[in-house]
């Protein structure tokens, strides 16, 4: 008898979830041909990011345009990207592109180079497509550089920003990724750049989301800004980035799917800083950078002055604490580079300079005189801007410039 009512009662409630299943079936049909379509805006605003401490900020995207209108100098557009270096915000890391034109009667124009590895092929279709990139100049060429301390140092031998390039910012109070999305460009959101057939076949081609892209963009929309400009300005993009937010030291993607009648749209609002000029770009100094085609000493009019060479490399001041003393008769003597300077500081040797400041009032506090310095002193390894003794005669701090070599 207990028996025959566990069944009645399995049948009875196998019936109602049959029932309830049908129903939800039923509902999810009815919406799907007769429910409205939902369309979602994703919108992400991307400012200024601050230092954890608050003592500094800056853009995440700046740039430079030289427009040559005069005639005076090099078509040049320099564009730069901020990032944090690490999650703890403690400094910013930096990487910019310089596009520059040959010669005073070029201009800039991008070209774009196909990527072979990525075609897609349907045979059936009879058509296959091909992604590439804007990562060449037709009449000029592309310049990579890097700095961690705002560009008073500036690197080029560093890794290049590819297709994937990433950056670490901030979106309100959390840390994001933001990645381009390059080589996971769909290509329903890609910028179509040609087509072609050969009897019943085709092929197109498209741009990947990358950095090139966005200059390119970039570059064209500024194209009708004042020359004089030198404001920030709000830039509207499609869907060209991925971002993935920082939680427990991982990083996780934020995902926007759409169904049939869930559209997701995707904005990216960028306030980025411009200046214009209506000037060509003709020497080193005037670069973002502080480099024109790799050189902090180009000077298009062959003008150079003392100065020129050290816009973009980093000063080391050398006291006599830098300095080996050397014996030479009584108490003379003469110095030479620590062991340990000249250690530290020649494999950074490209990017540096040196301002030697010899102390004489301190050697003399010590009990020695001043001869001069060592035949093998060392400096002659690095570039060395200036080299001086200071010393205080008649109450008057008296600089004196002195021969090294």
């Amino acid at each position: 008898m207990a028996k025959e009512r566990l069944k009645k009662v399995g049948i009875l409630i196998a019936i109602i979830l049959a029932i309830l299943c049908s129903a939800t079936c039923f509902l999810w049909a009815y919406i799907q041909v007769f429910g409205d379509v939902k369309y979602i805006d994703n919108t992400f605003y991307v400012d200024e990011i601050t230092l954890a401490d608050e003592s500094d900020k800056t853009n995440v995207i700046e740039v430079k345009y030289f427009a040559n209108d005069n005639n005076n100098g090099l078509e040049m557009f320099e564009i730069n990207f901020n990032q944090f270096m690490d999650e703890d915000r403690n400094a910013f890391y930096s990487q910019g592109m310089q596009f520059v034109a040959n010669t005073e009667a070029d201009n800039i124009d991008f070209k774009f180079s196909q990527d072979e590895n990525s075609g897609v092929e349907d045979v059936w279709l009879s058509h296959s497509y091909y992604f590439g990139s804007y990562s060449q100049l037709k009449n000029g060429e592309v310049y990579n550089y890097a700095s961690g301390d705002g560009y008073k140092t500036t690197l080029t031998d560093y890794t290049t920003m590819g297709v994937d390039a990433s950056f670490k910012i901030t979106l309100g109070e959390d840390i994001y990724k933001m990645k381009m999305q390059g080589t996971d460009t769909d290509v329903a959101e890609a910028e179509h750049v040609s087509s072609g057939s050969f009897m019943w076949y085709s092929v197109d081609s498209y741009s990947y989301n990358d950095v090139y892209l966005l200059s390119r963009m970039i570059y064209e929309q500024i194209q009708s800004l004042d020359r004089g400009t030198n404001h920030s300005i709000v830039f509207k993009f499609g869907d060209m980035f991925d971002y993935y937010k920082y939680e427990d030291g991982v990083y996780s993607k934020e995902k926007f799917e759409d169904t049939s009648k869930i559209i997701n749209t995707i904005n990216n609002y960028y306030v980025i800083k411009v200046e214009v000029s209506a000037d060509g770009a003709q020497k080193a100094s005037e670069s973002m950078f502080g480099k024109i085609k790799g050189s902090p000493t180009f000077n298009l009019n062959g003008d150079y002055s003392e100065d020129d060479y050290y816009i973009g490399l980093s000063e080391i001041v050398c006291t006599n604490n830098c300095f080996d003393k050397v014996k030479i008769v009584d108490n003379y003597v003469a110095l030479k580079l620590s062991d340990d300077f000249v250690k530290c500081y020649s494999q950074y040797k490209e990017y540096i300079y040196l301002s030697v400041v010899i102390d004489l009032d301190a050697l003399e506090d010590e009990g020695y005189e001043f001869a001069g310095f060592t035949a093998d002193c060392g400096l002659s390894e690095f570039t060395v801007k200036t080299c001086k003794t200071v010393q205080t005669v008649d109450n008057v701090l008296t600089e004196t410039e002195v021969a090294y070599a």
